[in-house]
């Protein structure tokens, strides 16, 4: 059995824009064993934005007379080293938790380059085929006690990410071999992204070579066993979508053309 140490960590913060930490949970495994657990409050120093009190309820009372992260980086990337074995896992945390935590330890002063698994990338590889594939739709399928009363409180996020990664593990979906599951998950998350730069969420392909829709009732099946009134649907829908982050890509709307004969 691996024996590796790893953390599995995830934050909370004031908005979304230039994000500061004003929680952070972090969990601690030995293989597949979890050890230790560790939630605190952190001081942002600026007020919480009022679209994220309403995701996490965390409001600037509680976080005022918490440390700064300043105050904390040190003795926390010790212990995320030794105490957590510098290696970070997250679920989604690549776009979000992984950069914001390095930037506040490089505002300390604090170069932070742990080995990273994103469970969220074996997810969207494996399971791309689910329609809910939010930490809680994956808990509940795995049956870890984790719902949605749960979410967005750091500390039982990272546990439940933590627990989500050992029983995909033992069902074969992750490698145990902690650094053989970072290489493979870094090789499907520039897979990935390359993906969503296609062809965003609209339609995605996997090693069976088979083009299936990536959204919707239809999420998972064959492009070509697709209703055709779906196609046109989404056609129709495209020619009168006038936010451009929401077009569909010019390859995916050859693809759904081609579909139908159009």
């Amino acid at each position: 059995m691996n024996s590796t140490r790893w953390t599995s960590w995830d934050l909370e913060t004031h908005d979304l824009e230039n994000p500061r930490i004003i929680q952070f949970g972090a969990a601690y495994f030995q293989g597949q064993d979890l050890f230790d657990q560790r939630k605190a409050y952190v001081n942002p120093d600026v007020p919480i934005a009022e679209g994220a009190k309403r995701v996490h309820g965390i409001t600037d009372e509680m976080v005022a007379n918490a440390p700064r992260f300043i105050d904390i980086a040190p003795n926390l990337a010790e212990e995320l080293e030794n105490h957590g074995g510098n290696f970070i896992v997250g679920y989604n945390s690549r776009r979000f938790d992984i950069p914001a935590t390095k930037q506040h330890f490089s505002e300390c002063g604090i170069s932070w380059e742990p080995r990273v698994l994103d469970v969220y990338d074996f997810v969207n590889w494996k399971l791309r085929k689910r329609r809910g594939r939010k930490l809680v739709d994956l808990c509940t399928s795995f049956g870890i006690a984790y719902g949605e009363d749960d979410a967005h409180d750091a500390g039982k996020d990272a546990e439940a990410t933590g627990l989500l990664l050992v029983a995909m593990q033992r069902d074969g979906l992750i490698p145990v071999d902690m650094n053989e599951a970072a290489d493979i998950g870094a090789f499907y998350a520039a897979r990935l992204d390359a993906e969503w730069d296609r062809f965003k969420w609209y339609v995605f392909e996997r090693e069976d070579g088979v083009m299936r829709i990536g959204y919707g009732k239809h999420s998972g099946m064959p492009l070509s066993e697709v209703d055709p009134s779906f196609i046109w649907w989404a056609l129709g829908k495209n020619r009168t979508e006038t936010d451009p982050g929401s077009k569909m890509p010019v390859e995916v709307e050859a693809l759904f053309r081609a579909r139908v004969g159009a």
